[in-house]
């Protein structure tokens, strides 16, 4: 015993560790200890002061992480020790890393989100995809002509879109029960654009600093959804399949036409991928035939921005990703974005 408590008390990253496991541990045993001393105290309680840190971050802090840590290497290597004692110091490095991501965001897949707490479930229902898609097709195609955009112009014509000040307000709205809705979220566009892009992802919630990123090179209603999707984890929305559901709803109900549009175009297309992948290659076609010209042309000038930033390693990515989510409990893992669907359903189905 005397041995395993020098370790520990040299090796304070990986001690630090195996307590954020076993408060983890706790967590999941009682919920209740979770959301009144995680959810409701010490969760809002680190967004408030990263907010007021916020001045600290005049680049996207995961570039400052970044080269700290790159630093932190680099200065380690030029110091000749042996590899034993190399491996001790990334393990210890390592185990600070997730004890801080933890504390930070971490402690958050232990509580329960949204869905739960709305009675949403994420059920395989029994429906007509392809009547569901031309539905919501349509309500897509019906916000697009309130734009009154110009003919033969495309959505990516339109110059202003909401501020991030406003998208925030909207996720507020609907997060108004998570004590860390009312903190502001500081918004940075990642630089050069396509950066994000190009890993694979088009936005992502940095926990340690509290920045909501999404890449520059995103098109404008792009923008929009993919900022609210960030300001919903910076809330406390762990699961992709709620931070997309509360993207939706906080566009849907914003009373914004950008954003009401952004709410029935991404509903579209999560509604398309179900119809690719069910329907008869046919099917998919006659359906596509009846898309109206003006979402048309939107589709094509969203693909064509996409495809200036493809990605290097989508592969690489999606399994990293996939690893991630399952080792914080989401089973489904990478298919975890797709249960949108069925969560829109459920909300759907309680509102008729």
């Amino acid at each position: 015993m005397k041995r395993v408590g020098r370790f520990l008390k040299t090796n304070l990253g990986i001690t630090s560790l195996l307590l954020v496991l076993i408060v983890r541990f706790i967590f999941v045993s009682f919920p209740m200890v979770q959301e009144s001393v995680y959810f409701d105290g010490l969760f809002p309680f680190i967004r408030r002061i990263q907010s007021w840190l916020y001045f600290l971050w005049i680049v996207p802090g995961y570039y400052i992480i970044a080269a700290l840590l790159l630093l932190i290497i680099v200065f380690g290597l030029r110091r000749r020790k042996p590899w034993k004692n190399v491996l001790m110091n990334g393990l210890n490095g390592l185990g600070w890393i997730v004890s801080v991501y933890m504390v930070y965001f971490g402690f958050q897949y232990t509580s329960q989100g949204y869905a739960e707490r709305n009675h949403l479930t994420i059920d395989d229902y029994e429906v007509n995809i392809a009547a569901i898609y031309l539905e919501v097709m349509e309500d897509a195609h019906q916000a697009r002509l309130r734009l009154e955009l110009p003919a033969d112009s495309s959505i990516l014509s339109v110059s202003h879109i909401p501020s991030d000040e406003e998208i925030s307000s909207w996720v507020s709205g609907v997060l108004s029960d998570f004590p860390a809705s009312t903190i502001p979220t500081k918004a940075q566009r990642v630089r050069p654009e396509g950066t994000l892009r190009r890993l694979g992802i088009s936005g992502i919630y940095n926990p340690f600093t509290g920045e909501a990123n999404i890449d520059a090179g995103l098109t404008n209603l792009q923008q929009v959804y993919v900022l609210a999707h960030e300001l919903a984890h910076s809330m406390g929305i762990t699961s992709e399949a709620e931070a997309n559901f509360v993207s939706f709803l906080a566009c849907l109900k914003s009373q914004d036409p950008i954003g009401e549009y952004a709410a029935h175009y991404m509903l579209w297309r999560q509604v398309a991928r179900e119809v690719n992948r069910e329907l008869a290659p046919e099917q998919v076609e006659a359906l596509a035939a009846q898309i109206p010209e003006e979402l048309r042309q939107d589709r094509e000038a969203i693909i064509r921005q996409y495809y200036k930033h493809e990605a290097y390693f989508p592969e690489l990515t999606d399994a990293f990703n996939d690893t991630y989510l399952k080792m914080q409990g989401i089973s489904s893992g990478v298919e975890n974005y797709n249960e949108f669907l069925q969560l829109y359903l459920s909300w759907r189905n309680s509102n008729d």
